[in-house]
């Protein structure tokens, strides 16, 4: 239950990983060709696609991975990470990563309401971020506790 997220996240970025990969291969091997018949000339500017092909392919699966789902691990009285920046319409998964402590995430803001209810150990709870603005999502048992949340 608590590694669903990871391989969902993992279906996602895997061929993301592979398509750049293999672009990189690709530009890395017209180097090497270009390199050793000393035309050196056209060694920078292919080095120069290879960079943006690879980066033209690795930012938008960032942002698209951002606007997915974000986990975010209640373990130890308090929230990691503590703070976040995310798209609206992204969700967030609170996890409870405790052997024995029992949580109970919830927001109380004019434009968002959540309750999580109490999470015994292991279980999860999911939040979609529908309202742009900052929200804090706070622990009814442990009062301390708190994360922030900054949507777009």
């Amino acid at each position: 239950m608590k590694y669903d997220i990871y391989i969902k996240l993992c279906y996602i970025i895997e061929p993301l990983i592979l398509h750049m990969t293999a672009r990189l291969l690709l530009y890395y091997e017209i180097g090497i060709v270009l390199q050793r018949s000393r035309s050196r000339r056209l060694w920078a500017p292919v080095l120069v696609l290879a960079t943006v092909t690879a980066l033209s392919v690795a930012l938008p699966a960032w942002a698209a991975l951002s606007t997915v789902v974000r986990v975010v691990l209640q373990k130890g009285r308090h929230y990691d990470p503590k703070d976040l920046f995310l798209q609206r319409g992204a969700t967030l998964v609170l996890v409870n990563g405790d052997d024995v402590a029992v949580h109970h995430a919830f927001i109380e803001a004019d434009r968002l309401r959540f309750d999580g209810g109490d999470q015994e150990p292991g279980s999860e709870r999911t939040l979609k971020l529908t309202e742009a603005g900052a929200f804090v999502v706070r622990c009814g048992i442990h009062p301390k506790m708190t994360l922030t949340i900054h949507v777009q």
